[in-house]
């Protein structure tokens, strides 16, 4: 690439010259940077009886990974940081007092730009026989370079080893994209004092680059998107996610509940399915493409290898993610089968590094998991994203269709929504528009070629062998509710705005009628 290409192109350009990509820059926004220590906050996750998941961050002061990207003051910046090689040991409680004193367990953890120093504990309070709900306090603590740094302080409600009580208080949350708008609402749930834990249900992050969605008109953030391209490689999904973890509302919310998360596709790219992606370049119909034994395409395209970009999404993920991961046994065990499995979808396609495979498949796996909590609900998390989803955009490397949209002017569909939309906005409509386009859209679903087509799934067979012997399980032991938590919307909806994110113009309503003049003001004359 041109090493003499300038950083920053007054007044709204930026050029990153290790990718040789030309980027908008929305003019005004500033850049973003990190602070030392603890910076990214605490979380705490995959809460179970006696135990619980404790995460948070270390940021070497000075390390070139707390860099902005693009930031012109960085004159050594480089697009792949390398980060040091340095450890740092951690020291965490957790117990009955803010404060640290009378802890139930506490221990060390050695964190380093391995794992780009996350830190990730499976702490057990079990010895500490307290009852259920409870509240109990985390921390961490480090030093260096002779300087002592302290986290923030978390909380959760506990989970006893009777693991039984009478109410249960829990929030949902999803698409969380960080330029079109701030989390306040995290900052909501984090009011609430009897908030058991929440449930995220994917897209804890966006993947796009900045101005791309949202875009310059639709972006409320004033700060530049870290990193400011589309997010391809390892050190690019773990920007992302510190720039969201940097925020102070999921900080907040972090640090007072327990999450349960899984991802759905914007943790690795838009619309992905498990031999490709809407936006991954190179998986689509191409003329000099070229195709394995087993039909998949393995050409080398500028977004790299699918599977190894799955396999970066994924890595991001368990590593800024306070949830828990399969163990060393287990995993050895998924990478044995996967080895000597066939090639082919139900096992997981192949891809050019076979470590990258069995691996990914390994943190796949972890997104299956069961909860249960005080005998009152089983919830239940799948993985139903990449792992054995068949194709949902545009066309495949196959060749297939995706399934219908309703933006195509052609479908009923597409017909019925214009025709809401033309009346120029929701204070227009009337109570019958959004379900005429809902009875459109469900008559084009249900003739689809791919409705009811066994060979269209979202879901392995395992997966969902598992999640009904979970569920009968949880019948069985007389457990009320069964929730299951989906990535994938699978009933209908309708948005309360199908103007969001188009540049047609809102419609506002008339301004009122002027009030009718005051009558003519009569004069009394009086005579002498």
């Amino acid at each position: 690439h041109d090493s003499t290409c300038p950083l920053l192109i007054p007044p709204l350009l930026l050029r990153l010259c290790s990718r040789d990509v030309l980027l908008q820059r929305r003019k005004g926004d500033t850049f973003v940077t990190y602070g030392s220590g603890f910076s990214s906050g605490v979380a705490s996750g995959d809460p179970l009886p006696g135990k619980i998941i404790l995460w948070t961050r270390f940021q070497i002061p000075g390390d070139q990974s707390q860099m902005a990207a693009g930031d012109p003051a960085n004159t050594d910046y480089t697009f792949k940081y390398t980060p040091t090689g340095k450890e740092v040991t951690v020291h965490w409680f957790l117990g009955p007092n803010a404060d640290g004193t009378d802890a139930i367990n506490a221990g060390t953890f050695v964190t380093s730009g391995e794992r780009d120093w996350t830190v990730k504990v499976d702490a057990d309070y079990s010895a500490g026989k307290v009852t259920a709900q409870t509240k109990l306090y985390y921390g961490f603590h480090a030093g260096h370079n002779n300087v002592s740094y302290t986290s923030a302080i978390g909380h959760f409600r506990a989970m006893d080893a009777a693991n039984k009580f009478d109410s249960l208080v829990y929030a949902t949350v999803s698409c969380s994209n960080w330029g079109f708008g701030y989390f306040h609402a995290y900052d909501t749930l984090a009011k609430i004092e009897e908030l058991d834990f929440y449930v995220h249900a994917g897209d804890n992050i966006y993947e796009y680059k900045d101005l791309r969605y949202p875009d310059e008109h639709q972006k409320v953030r004033t700060q530049v998107t870290d990193p400011p391209t589309e997010i391809v490689s390892l050190d690019d999904y773990r920007r992302r996610y510190r720039l969201y973890r940097d925020d102070p509302s999921m900080q907040n919310l972090g640090a007072h509940a327990p999450l349960i998360s899984i991802a759905d596709d914007h943790e690795y790219t838009n619309n992905a399915w498990m031999t490709g992606a809407e936006n991954h370049q190179g998986h689509g119909n191409h003329s000099s493409s070229k195709l394995d034994g087993a039909g998949y395409d393995t050409t080398s395209y500028p977004e790299g290898d699918y599977y190894e970009r799955m396999h970066f999404a994924m890595q991001a993920f368990h590593e800024y993610m306070p949830i828990r991961e399969t163990s060393s046994a287990g995993m050895d065990a998924i990478k044995t089968a996967v080895a000597a499995g066939a090639k082919a979808p139900q096992s997981f396609p192949g891809s050019p590094a076979p470590e990258v495979t069995s691996d990914l498949r390994g943190w796949l796996a972890d997104q299956t998991r069961a909860f249960d909590f005080g005998g009152l609900m089983t919830l239940m998390t799948t993985e139903g994203r990449i792992g054995f989803r068949t194709s949902s955009a545009a066309k495949n490397n196959d060749g297939k269709m995706m399934p219908p949209s309703i933006v195509g002017a052609t479908t009923a569909t597409g017909v019925a929504t214009a025709a809401v939309l033309a009346k120029g906005g929701p204070i227009n409509w009337t109570s019958s528009d959004l379900t005429d386009v809902n009875a459109a859209f469900m008559t084009q679903v249900n003739s689809a070629e791919f409705y009811n087509n066994p060979a269209e799934r979202i879901m392995g067979a395992t997966t969902v062998d598992k999640l009904g012997s979970v569920f009968e399980a949880s019948k069985k032991a007389g457990i009320p509710f069964q929730v299951f938590i989906s990535q994938t919307v699978f009933q209908p909806t309708s948005g309360s705005d199908w103007l969001w994110g188009s540049d047609a113009p809102r419609a506002r309503p008339p301004p009122p009628a002027p009030p009718p003049p005051p009558p003519p003001r009569r004069s009394r004359r009086f005579r002498r």
